[in-house]
């Protein structure tokens, strides 16, 4: 196993990693595919206005290995194949056990790891 096929391992195994980091997420494809995986979540609330100004602002995000949504049969690529999951639905609880639904509006992959970041806001 070379370097960054370990890397690639590493990410898979941080990311997914119930005991440690990774906690359980119900993905949902805006074509009705789903998987439950863990992954890891931040949710806090501060975010900064366009001056740069701190503000009272929810931000949630989750990292997740491609690896694992694809060993559960998930979707993650487009028709071009690029990596993405905008428009999918993720729910997922907070460290106060409340699930939340959230909706996937901006992705940022790291085809290199196989990371994807994922920007997500409430779902409506």
């Amino acid at each position: 196993m070379n370097l960054t096929e370990r890397a690639i391992a590493d990410t898979k195994q941080i990311t997914s990693n119930g005991n440690d980091w990774g906690v359980s997420a119900v993905f949902v494809s805006p074509t009705s595919e789903t998987a439950t995986v863990n992954v890891i979540h931040v949710k806090h609330n501060t975010g900064f206005d366009l001056d740069g100004m701190r503000v009272n602002s929810k931000i949630a995000s989750i990292a997740v290995s491609e690896g694992v949504l694809i060993d559960a049969d998930y979707p993650t690529r487009d028709s071009q194949d690029e990596a993405t999951l905008k428009n999918h639905r993720v729910s997922i609880s907070d460290s106060t056990n409340n699930v939340k639904e959230y909706l996937v509006s901006e992705n940022y992959p790291d085809e290199k790891l196989g990371l994807i970041v994922l920007i997500l806001v409430d779902f409506e």
